[in-house]
C-alpha cells in the first residue's frame, strides 16, 4: 500500500472518526483516569440484561477489528477458484499463440498480441513471486521469463504468419508437468480462439485431458480469450498459378466480412510479376469470391514469381498472397492393373491425346515395382493391396512425396483379403439392388481433388453410377460419400505424400468410371499434385517441413519487394518469396487463418471436460485470477472500530442521574 492509493482518501477519515470519539470519552472521564481500565469489571458487575449484552458486543467488535487488522497486514489473496486463502500458485505455464490471426488490429492501431503482456504482468503481480514459463506456438520451446514485462517487444513473442497447433502445445505442456513436478501450477493460454488453431475435434484432446487429470496436483487452466475482431476485413488466397502457352493463369479467392459483405464491391488489386507492379480492378460479392485471371507474360519469361495484394486494413497479414510459376514439367504415371482392359483405360486417362507433357506406362499384376519409382509423380494401383515386401516400397514412396491412387480388385487372388496399406483394407464387395445404383451424393467442392473447376462448375461426381463397390475399412479424411453415407473416396496423408482409395473400379461390370467424366480430371489433378515436388519452384505454406535447407545450402534469400527493410528473413515464420539453394519458394499463411470462426465457450467446456477451467477477460468483464483482500479487511476493521466507539458513547438515563446525586 502506498500513499497514492485512492483507498487512503476515505480510509484516513474513517480511522479519525473512532479515534476522535475515544478522545471525547477520555476527556469526559478526565477526573477518573482509571475509568478506561474499568470496562471489563463493569461488564461483569452489570445486572441489567441490555447493558450486559451491549458490553459483550463492544468486546466482540474489538476482537474482530484486531483479527481483521492482522489479516490486512498479512495481505492475503482471494481467488474465486480457490476460496478465502492465498492462491499458493508457484509457477505459471503460459501457452502463447503466435499465429497470423493474432496480428489483427482490433482498434485499428495495435494487434491482439500487443494486448497480452499488460494483462499477464498485472495478474502475475497478484500471485506474489510465482515463476513464469512460456511455451510459444512457433519455437515449441519451454523458456522461463524473468519478468512479465520481458514479454513486450520480444522477438520470441511476436506475431508470425504461421498457424498454431493448440492441442499439440497442450500435449507438450502435459508431458512437461508430468516430468517436472514443481508445486501448484496453472496453465494460461493467450489466444484469439481461431477454430483452425484449436482443432476441437482432434483426438489429441483426449490425451491432454487424461494426462492433466492424472497429475498429483492437476493444474487449473485460465483462458485469455482475445476475441476482438475488426468490424471489417479483406483477405486473399491463391489456389494455383499455372503457366500455359505465353500466359499465367491465376486462380484465387478474396474473402471479406463486414456490415455490407453481401453487396457487390470494386476492389483495387496490385499484381506484381518479378517485382514489376500493375493494378487490377476486381468485383467481389458475398463473403467469398473465387476468380480467375489470365495474365499475358512478356516474351522470354519462362518462370518467375509474384504476388497479389489488397489495400491495407486491420489485418495486414492476409492482404498479400505470393506465388511462383515455371513451365510444366513432363509427368509420368505408373499404372498397375489386374486386366488389360482396365490398364488401357487408365493409361488413356493418364496421358490422353492433346495434353502435352503427360506420359504413362502400365503393367499387369502381379508385378515388380519399377526401380525409378521415386521419380514418378503418380502411381495408380488397381487390384489387391501389394504383399508385405512391396508395401514397404510404396510406403517409402509416399513418405518421400509420392501420390498413389488405389482402386479395388475386380477379382481376388489367394490371401488378398489379408493385405492392407496404411491400415486400410477392402471389405467384401457389395452388389446394388436390382435396377438401382450406388451414387455419390456428397463431396468436398471447395478443396482437394474433387474441388470445383476454375470456371466454378463442379466436377460430374454425382454422375457416377456403380452396381458393385468394395467398402473401404480404414481411418482418414473422407472426401466423398455414397448415398447411404458410406465412404466412396478416402484420403490419408503419409509423410510428404498422399494415398487415395476409391471404392469402385473402372470396369463396366462395376461402374461407369471408365467413361472418364470423373476419373480423367481426378487422375490429371493427382498427377500434377505429385509432380509439384519436382518443380524448380514450389508453393508452400509458412513453416512447411520442405523448407528445411540441406546442409550444403546457404541461408534463404528474400526475393520480393514486400520484405521488411530490417528484421529477420525467415520462410518458417514469414510469408514471401524465397530462394534456397537452386529452388524458389513462395510461402503463404495457412488457409485456416483466413477464416472468421472462433471457438466458443461451450466448445471450450467440452474440450476441457473434468478440468478446472476459467476465462480471463482482457477488459475486466470476467473475474480476475486472484484479487487482494487486505483492503476489504481494512475496511471491515474500520467499521468495527467505528461501531465500538459509538456504542461506548454515554447513555443518559434517570437512574444514572439519581445515582450521581446520591453517591
Amino acid at each position: 500500500m502506498s500513499f497514492t492509493d485512492p483507498w487512503l482518501f476515505w480510509a484516513l477519515p474513517a480511522v479519525a472518526i473512532p479515534v476522535l470519539i475515544h478522545l471525547i470519552n477520555l476527556w469526559r472521564h478526565r477526573s477518573r483516569p482509571w475509568a478506561a481500565m474499568e470496562f471489563l469489571l463493569k461488564a461483569t458487575r452489570e445486572t441489567h440484561g441490555g447493558r450486559k449484552i451491549r458490553h459483550y458486543i463492544i468486546l466482540c467488535l474489538r476482537m474482530l477489528a484486531l483479527l481483521l487488522l492482522i489479516a490486512a497486514m498479512a495481505q492475503p489473496l482471494l481467488s474465486p477458484f480457490l476460496g478465502f486463502k492465498s492462491s499458493g500458485v508457484q509457477r505459471v505455464l503460459l501457452i502463447l499463440d503466435r499465429s497470423a490471426s493474432m496480428g489483427t488490429r482490433s482498434d485499428g492501431t495495435t494487434s491482439l498480441q500487443q494486448a497480452i503482456p499488460p494483462v499477464i504482468a498485472e495478474t502475475m503481480e497478484t500471485l506474489k513471486g510465482a515463476r513464469l514459463i512460456m511455451l510459444d506456438s512457433v519455437s515449441w520451446k519451454l523458456q522461463e521469463i524473468p519478468t512479465p514485462e520481458a514479454l513486450a517487444g520480444s522477438s520470441s513473442t511476436s506475431t508470425t504468419d504461421t498457424a498454431s497447433d493448440i492441442p499439440g502445445l497442450f500435449m507438450k505442456a502435459a508431458d512437461f508437468l508430468k516430468d517436472t513436478p514443481g508445486g501448484k501450477t496453472e496453465i494460461w493460454v493467450a489466444s484469439d480462439m481461431q477454430i483452425s488453431d484449436w482443432m476441437p475435434t482432434s483426438h489429441r484432446w483426449e490425451y491432454v485431458r487424461s494426462s492433466l487429470a492424472a497429475l498429483p496436483n492437476p493444474p487449473s487452466i485460465r483462458i485469455l480469450a482475445l476475441r476482438d475482431r475488426p468490424a471489417s476485413n479483406r483477405g486473399i488466397r491463391i489456389h494455383d498459378a499455372v503457366r500455359e502457352d505465353n500466359a499465367l493463369i491465376l486462380d484465387f479467392t478474396v474473402t471479406r466480412y463486414d456490415s455490407g459483405d453481401k453487396d457487390r464491391e470494386q476492389i483495387p488489386l496490385v499484381l506484381s510479376l518479378n517485382n514489376i507492379r500493375t493494378e487490377l480492378n476486381i468485383s467481389v460479392s458475398g463473403t467469398s469470391t473465387r476468380l480467375t485471371r489470365k495474365i499475358p507474360l512478356p516474351p522470354g519469361m519462362e518462370s518467375g514469381f509474384g504476388y497479389l495484394s489488397l489495400p491495407d486494413d486491420s489485418q495486414p497479414r492476409d492482404n498479400t498472397a505470393y506465388f511462383v510459376f515455371s513451365p510444366p514439367p513432363e509427368i509420368r504415371v505408373e499404372i498397375m492393373a489386374q486386366t488389360p482392359d482396365i490398364a488401357g483405360i487408365l493409361t488413356n486417362m493418364a496421358a490422353p491425346p492433346g495434353i502435352e507433357g503427360m506420359k504413362a506406362s502400365s503393367t499387369l499384376l502381379p508385378v515388380r515395382l519399377p526401380l525409378l519409382l521415386d521419380k514418378t509423380p503418380l502411381v495408380i494401383w488397381q487390384g489387391p493391396f501389394p504383399k508385405d515386401n512391396k508395401t514397404a516400397n510404396l510406403d517409402a514412396y509416399t513418405r518421400n512425396g509420392g501420390t498413389i491412387l488405389f482402386l479395388p480388385p475386380v477379382y481376388d487372388p489367394k490371401n488378398a483379403e489379408e493385405r492392407k496399406f496404411l491400415e486400410v483394407t477392402w471389405l467384401p464387395r457389395e452388389q446394388a439392388p436390382e435396377d438401382t445404383y450406388f451414387r455419390i451424393t456428397a463431396w468436398d467442392r471447395e478443396s482437394g481433388i474433387l474441388r470445383n473447376g476454375r470456371d466454378k462448375n463442379p466436377l460430374p461426381v454425382s454422375g457416377v453410377r456403380a452396381i458393385v463397390r468394395a467398402p473401404i475399412h480404414g481411418t482418414g479424411e473422407t472426401i466423398a460419400t455414397w448415398d447411404d453415407g458410406s465412404v466412396a473416396l478416402l484420403h490419408i496423408p503419409n509423410g510428404e505424400g498422399d494415398a487415395y482409395f476409391l471404392a469402385t473400379a473402372p470396369d463396366y461390370t462395376w461402374s461407369n468410371l471408365a467413361d472418364g467424366h470423373l476419373l480423367l480430371p481426378v487422375i490429371q489433378r493427382l498427377a500434377r499434385q505429385g509432380a509439384d515436388r519436382f518443380l524448380p519452384q514450389l508453393s508452400l505454406h509458412v513453416a512447411d517441413d520442405r523448407l528445411q535447407p540441406s546442409p550444403d545450402e546457404s541461408n534463404p534469400q528474400r526475393l520480393d519487394d514486400k520484405a521488411p527493410p530490417e528484421g529477420r528473413i525467415s520462410p518458417w515464420i514469414m510469408a514471401g518469396i524465397y530462394r534456397m539453394g537452386e529452388r524458389n519458394f513462395s510461402t503463404n499463411i495457412p488457409p485456416g487463418e483466413l477464416t472468421k470462426e472462433q471457438l466458443q465457450n461451450d466448445a471450450l467446456s467440452s474440450i476441457f471436460q473434468g478440468l478446472h477451467t476459467s476465462l480471463l477477460g482482457i477488459h475486466g468483464s470476467e473475474p480476475p485470477l486472484a484479487v487482494e483482500i487486505w483492503k476489504p479487511c481494512l475496511l471491515l476493521a474500520l467499521f468495527c472500530l467505528l461501531a465500538e466507539a459509538i456504542l461506548q458513547l454515554p447513555v443518559s438515563t434517570k437512574s444514572g442521574r439519581h445515582r450521581s446525586r446520591h453517591p
